[in-house]
């Protein structure tokens, strides 16, 4: 399994490995979403720093863009964040966040620690 994964408070960390294909992608999104803690979730980081290689297709991302959007509607505090340096799954990302506009928040930084720092700043935000 090319990922782990980790809950911290209201944090799910999924930090991925060598090389992960659109179906383990899916699974490891189907995990977060049918967990019993998703109602408390806040932030879900997709950590892809350690990726060698993604293999997925416009309809992988479709496809988790669209479960996403499900269940957006039971916790609409969510905020999917994505951590990456690789051009080809940044792009991917931008259609994702044309997809999730107005009904949850995806953001993309370039470490996990550029994405924690976003993390804390959100908390510190009235409401």
């Amino acid at each position: 399994m090319p990922y782990r994964l980790y809950w911290e408070g209201d944090v799910f960390h999924k930090p991925f490995t060598g090389i992960v294909t659109g179906a383990e992608f899916l699974q490891s999104a189907d995990k977060t979403h049918g967990s019993p803690q998703f109602d408390t979730l806040r932030y879900a980081i997709n950590d892809f720093s350690g990726v060698s290689e993604f293999r997925f297709s416009p309809n992988t991302l479709e496809e988790w863009a669209a479960k996403t959007l499900g269940s957006s509607f039971t916790n609409r505090r969510l905020q999917t964040l994505f951590v990456t340096s690789d051009d080809s799954v940044k792009a991917a990302i931008g259609g994702i966040m044309r997809i999730a506009a107005g009904h949850y928040g995806v953001h993309v930084f370039p470490s996990l620690a550029a994405a924690k720092e976003w993390i804390d700043a959100d908390r510190k935000k009235p409401g």
